[in-house]
């Protein structure tokens, strides 16, 4: 038998949050950007970034080209994390769990929420699904934190 090579695809949406002033960077610009995958491939993000958007990740040194600007910016290491992830929760979308939620809950607009620093927690009643959701963010790692401030937003 002959193994090959199947192609699956992969959805990501993204959306630009704000443009920074880097000299080091193409065109004296960087780019943050929200991504939101909608599949689940292997080096997904990393990929899209690179060869859909032609906006190699910060630090990316697979996908990056390799050129003068990627290999200044590689000292600062990968600029990817994920600050927030949502889910169907696994209790209150059985039967008895939806049951409690329904009868606990005051309003289809209510939801739990619990913030401790800059981390936050929420559940939700997902209008377009029905689905009851869990919504946990953190705040970005430090040293993301310290190379974005490092930069001035361009208009």
């Amino acid at each position: 038998s002959t193994a090959r090579s199947i192609k699956k695809m992969a959805v990501t949406a993204w959306r630009t949050l704000m443009y920074l002033e880097c000299p080091e960077a193409t065109n004296n610009t960087l780019t943050l950007v929200e991504l939101r995958p909608k599949t689940g491939r292997y080096h997904q993000l990393r990929r899209h970034m690179a060869r859909a958007s032609n906006s190699p990740l910060v630090g990316d040194y697979v996908y990056d080209g390799g050129g003068a600007e990627a290999l200044s910016l590689r000292r600062h290491g990968i600029f990817l994390c994920s600050s927030g992830i949502s889910l169907e929760h696994p209790f209150y979308n059985t039967d008895f769990g939806r049951e409690q939620w329904d009868d606990n809950i005051p309003g289809p607009d209510c939801a739990h929420k619990h913030n401790k620093a800059e981390q936050m927690s929420l559940l939700f009643r997902d209008e377009a699904s029905d689905r009851i959701m869990v919504h946990a963010k953190i705040s970005l790692p430090e040293e993301f934190r310290i190379f974005l401030d490092s930069m001035e937003e361009k208009p």
